[in-house]
């Protein structure tokens, strides 16, 4: 969700959704979406934080990678796979 909105991905939102808080990782249904919620701990940061943290942690939306993989920085991308 972090990079959906930080990069202004036209694509819907997911049915999961994941953040951080204090206390345990914690999941709520409510009307069919699903929030995750996780301690500070896991809190990504930046552009690359957030894509390992969607690839470990969050189901595979192949519609939100394909949008994302044309906007991200190429140069950004192969420096964290060179890495």
């Amino acid at each position: 969700m972090a990079l959906i909105e930080e990069l202004h991905l036209p694509v819907r939102r997911p049915a999961v959704r994941s953040s951080t808080r204090a206390g345990a990782r914690k999941t709520v249904i409510t009307h069919g979406a699903i929030q995750e919620f996780y301690p500070p701990i896991y809190a990504p940061s930046g552009i690359i934080g957030n894509l390992k943290f969607a690839l470990r942690y969050e189901p595979i939306d192949l519609s939100v990678y394909d949008t994302l993989f044309k906007v991200l920085d190429e140069e950004l991308l192969a420096e964290w796979i060179r890495q």
